[in-house]
């Protein structure tokens, strides 16, 4: 166990030793964080070999209670595939500037209007 916390990052192994929520996670581990600092040293170890010669850069997001969220309902499936097929009708379209959106959600997915929004 030692072996692998020494691996990390030393904020992960902070978070890690620090105290725990009420249902006893580690409530400061960034896990997107420790991600992307591991991606970044494996790289660094490659370049320093001479295996690697691109360019990494990472933009960390916390999904915090999105990422813990219940399942999609059927409205969400249904209103995200109209609303894609919206926005990939405006982009044939050759629009450009302007935001898909849906109207008459109240009405079965039938009668949603497609609308493209500046």
């Amino acid at each position: 166990a030692f072996a692998a916390f020494s691996l990390l990052p030393e904020g992960s192994q902070t978070a890690l030793l620090e105290e725990r929520d009420a249902h006893g996670q580690v409530a400061k581990l960034e896990s997107e964080r420790l991600l992307g600092e591991l991606v970044e040293l494996e790289l660094e170890r490659r370049a320093a070999a001479g295996s690697y010669q691109g360019r990494f850069s990472v933009q960390h997001h916390f999904f915090g209670f999105e990422g813990r969220c219940p399942p999609p309902s059927n409205f969400d499936a249904t209103y995200s595939h109209a609303l894609g097929l919206a926005a990939g009708g405006l982009v044939s379209a050759g629009a450009s500037g302007v935001l898909a959106t849906l109207r008459g959600l109240t009405g079965p997915p039938e009668e949603w209007a497609p609308r493209g929004v500046p």
